[in-house]
């Protein structure tokens, strides 16, 4: 198990994992990893965080 993740074998996100960003988010320059969520906004992929953060309650 993974000391970072802690997950066996690691999560695409973690540090650990070898496998390159399948995407990168246009907004904060993160990796977009494979099987996680991310938006296509007007051609630009955006992540989940990025995503989350711009939500608004009125």
């Amino acid at each position: 198990m993974c000391t970072e993740c802690r997950q066996s074998p690691c999560h695409p996100s973690c540090p650990n994992e070898d496998a390159p960003p399948v995407y990168c988010c246009e907004i904060c320059g993160e990796g977009i990893y494979s099987g996680e969520f991310w938006w296509d906004i007007n051609d630009m992929a955006v992540c989940e965080d990025c995503v989350d953060g711009m939500r608004r309650t009125a």
